[in-house]
């Protein structure tokens, strides 16, 4: 353009801002190949500054500003996670964590990321630079954390996601990768809420639909499971972003939209302004016209006091409000001042079937509690204490729809040591009455109803579950499934980290001994259960099962006990290896999990490396290519690998380099492969008559004692037995 005289300049200013001075063929021209180059991220228009000449000045580059956020559409995922879809701008949403899109640099100069560093101030990029010096460059799918300056949020994520034309084309797999290992990270710091924009497009080149649909693969994997992230906001400034993401979430979430269309959100939901009504006849061509079901049931696992909704209910006897279990947990959350603010609105005295809503609660996400006043089971399924209940239920629903709120949590009132109201009782009066109230309900307004089960509560869960076969409510979504256990057998090689390594999954220092030597410290098989996040790992160390110079006949019994203590079968095997050098020796011992079990076994298979610290800085994914071998085994285990550090990585780490991040990790990659392979544990011959040897000596020793024994003991005497026989039993099959 410049080539025979100047024809147009370019300056450039803070924030990525770049200005456009010149004639106005030329600066058009070139404005064009900015839009190109920056994408949807960036915006253009023409400044009124004219020059002395036939010119116009255009600014090219800057972020468009968008000062509403309009909510497209909602969806509720299996496990309870909220999605919703929104146009407007991140840096304004209020939210546990925000989510950058960053470079492998933490150079926050141009789109979004830009946006963010300069909404938060000048300590994010300080904080950025910080990490970089302290770690190195952050590679492609990771994620790190930093402060979020004065952005609203906790703290902010910068996840590190493809570059198109620099990752072989694997932009799709990358960018899910990046994006679990977001929602992971924020899952392990316990952050409730999360928003994130369309990584990886704009500046990075990525199109949309790649974008869009890894995006929303990420977050629909991530949503199976109960959680403690609750709402998952994906929000861009521009329009055609957000269409692409709305329309992955309606192609993958599979229908299960709460709320559709661009209309107004609940008051959970950072929405200032309303979009205009769309055409219901064109939205229903595409499956977006406004849903018929406006009152969802949503049924979680959780605890009430975390619950981010309108309001909160609380059972108590009389006008105790701490009584109950629930009420003690929400004081705790909520301070002194609870009671304080109770005692002034309820005035000291209640009936059963009143409520007392108490507001302006610090400590508690919604800030808002219904106390509901209930009287003791009296055994009459039609008697006062049901009628109270149901009473309660209703002026509590009809108080919510009166004050404009647009969702409410309840426990399953009544069943506890208090009150002892039977399962099946109290979960069909809480859901009978709240279909009453969708029935009588005029306002077509979204309203959300969540039953919030603990997670010890079983009983609850199961009542649950039969009341709605029978009353089948709509928009019921049952997220509260009980959480299957898990069994993971350790292999390993002795000194290579194996029980340490079981330590750092268990988050103790002490459930199996461990040293440095060479001497192996596991002598015999041992099994410790632990309860992670509603779900009991069940973690079993084996003595030197890689050690090839331990004679057959030595081992012999130590893999008789492993398969007793793993009996009917393990969900998982965790193949342990240190960050080293893969030798034909290691690659011989790995072959002995085909003598003992056989090849199906590595369906069932991760590998997890220990000595991470010794990485330096290499991925996991390169350090395992620049092995033939190791590539092969980490193949044959579906390409499921992790690594931890036992030493270096318990304190203060980051992201990728903390254990904490690392063994969240892990145990996700073992859900999903317990999805995968049917919800089954492996199972061979000596597994089955395992099983069956310890069914029956359990049986042999309840008959036996009588009550005098608990099952748990009975069930530690019944293995034992089980393994001495099993041992006569195959001792010539086993080789």
């Amino acid at each position: 353009m410049n080539q025979s005289r100047r024809r147009v300049v370019a300056r450039y200013g803070p924030g990525c801002r770049v200005q456009l001075l010149g004639h106005l063929k030329q600066v058009q021209e070139l404005r064009e190949e900015i839009r190109a180059f920056l994408r949807d991220q960036s915006s253009v228009r023409v400044l009124g500054h004219p020059q002395q000449n036939p010119s116009s000045a255009v600014e090219a580059g800057a972020r468009p500003r968008c000062e509403n956020t309009v909510t497209a559409s909602s969806y509720r995922l299996q496990g309870g996670l909220q999605v919703v879809v929104c146009q407007g701008d991140i840096t304004k949403e209020r939210v546990d964590t925000l989510v950058n899109s960053a470079n492998e640099d933490l150079d926050h100069a141009g789109g979004v990321a830009a946006a963010l560093s300069q909404a938060g101030g000048p300590e994010v990029q300080q904080a950025s630079r910080d990490l970089v010096r302290q770690i190195g460059r952050v590679p492609t799918g990771t994620v790190v954390e930093t402060t979020g300056g004065n952005l609203p949020c906790k703290m902010l994520l910068h996840a590190v996601g493809p570059v198109r034309g620099s990752v072989g084309g694997n932009e799709r797999p990358l960018l899910e990768k990046t994006v679990k290992a977001a929602l992971d990270l924020a899952e392990t710091m316990e952050l409730q809420t999360l928003a994130m924009p369309c990584i990886s497009s704009g500046i990075f080149g990525v199109p949309l639909k790649v974008c869009s649909e890894a995006i929303v693969s990420a977050v629909r994997d991530f949503g199976r499971e109960q959680r403690i992230l609750t709402k998952v906001t994906l929000i861009d400034v521009s329009g055609e972003a957000v269409r692409a993401m709305q329309e992955a979430c309606d192609r993958l979430l599979q229908g299960k939209r709460d709320f559709s269309g661009w209309e107004g959100e609940s008051s959970n939901t950072t929405t200032t302004t309303h979009a205009p009504q769309r055409d219901t006849t064109a939205a229903s061509a595409r499956g977006a016209a406004a849903p018929e079901i406006c009152v969802q049931v949503d049924v979680i696992q959780g605890t009430i006091e975390k619950q981010q909704v309108d309001a909160l209910v609380s059972p108590m006897v009389g006008s105790d409000p701490l009584s109950s279990r629930v009420g003690n947990a929400l004081s705790e959350a909520a301070g002194p001042g609870l009671m304080t603010a109770f005692l002034r609105e309820s005035g000291g005295r209640t009936a059963p079937g009143d409520n007392v809503l108490v507001e302006g609660l610090s400590g508690l996400s919604s800030g808002r509690v219904f106390f509901l006043s209930c009287a003791h089971w009296d055994s009459n399924p039609q008697g006062p204490a049901v009628q109270a209940l149901r009473n309660g239920v209703r002026k509590i629903l009809t108080s919510c729809e009166n004050r404009g709120f647009c969702s409410v949590a309840f426990p399953v009132v009544g069943t506890g040591v208090v009150l002892q109201f039977p399962h099946n009782v109290a979960t069909l009066d809480l859901l009978e009455e709240v279909h009453r109230y969708e029935q009588n309900r005029v306002s077509r307004t979204p309203f959300l109803v969540r039953i919030v089960v603990h997670p010890n509560d079983r009983d609850s869960t199961k009542a649950l579950q039969t009341t709605q076969n029978a009353l089948h409510l709509r928009g019921f979504v049952f997220g509260a499934q009980p959480a299957q256990d898990i069994r993971i057998v350790l292999l390993g090689k002795t000194g290579g980290g194996k029980s340490s390594a079981g330590n750092t999954i268990l988050g103790q220092d002490d459930v199996f001994h461990s040293d440095s030597s060479s001497t192996s410290e596991t002598q015999i098989c041992k099994a410790h259960t632990k309860n992670i996040k509603g779900r009991n790992i069940t973690l079993i160390d084996t003595p030197g099962f890689f050690d090839t110079d331990i004679p057959e006949e030595e081992l012999k019994p130590k893999i008789v006990k492993c398969i007793t203590e793993c009996s009917p079968g393990p969900h998982a095997f965790l193949i342990v290896l240190k960050v080293e050098r893969y030798t034909v020796h290691e690659n011989e011992a790995v072959a002995r999990i085909e003598t003992y079990f056989s090849p199906e076994a590595f369906k069932y298979a991760t590998v997890l490396f220990t000595h991470g610290d010794q990485l330096n800085g290499l991925t996991i994914e390169k350090f395992v290519q620049g092995n033939d071998e190791l590539n092969k085994l980490v193949e044959k285990c579906g390409g499921r690998c992790h690594f931890i550090d036992n030493k270096y990585w318990n304190t203060n780490q980051q992201g990728q380099y903390s254990n904490q991040y690392q063994v969240a990790d892990l145990l996700n990659t073992l859900e999903k492969m317990v999805r995968d392979n049917g919800g089954g544990c492996y199972t061979n011959e000596m597994l089955q008559e395992a099983e069956r040897l310890i069914q029956a000596e359990m049986e042999s020793f309840r008959k036996d004692l009588k009550g005098k024994m608990s099952e748990e003991e009975i069930g530690k005497q019944a293995k034992e037995s089980a393994w001495k026989k099993l041992l006569i039993k195959f001792s010539g099959i086993l080789y």
